[in-house]
């Protein structure tokens, strides 16, 4: 049987290695949230430059219209990016 002390510092060890875990996990989840916004941020660069194309604006301009388009859908600004450049990938349909 473990003496006290020994119980105390095994629980005091369980507990570092706990907190070690969660600071993990945690790491983790930012790092693939930092994944995720560049990802999200060269969409929304593609589709601006895109809109700077077709628009003859200037970046903020570009980026304005998206951030209007992402308001009025009520969807993440990289949505609306996206669906702007499968769009403009998409060949005109017949009317």
């Amino acid at each position: 049987m473990a003496r006290n002390g020994d119980g105390d510092r095994i629980e005091a060890l369980e507990a570092e290695v706990y907190l070690r875990d969660a600071r993990l996990a945690a790491l983790a989840a930012e790092v693939d949230d930092l994944r995720n916004s560049r990802a999200h941020a060269a969409v929304i660069e593609q589709a601006k430059g895109a809109i700077m194309v077709t628009m003859d604006c200037e970046a903020e301009a570009a980026f304005a219209v998206l951030i209007a388009a992402s308001q009025r859908e009520h969807e993440w600004l990289h949505v609306v990016a996206q669906r702007l450049l499968d769009d403009l990938g998409q060949p005109p349909t017949a009317p």
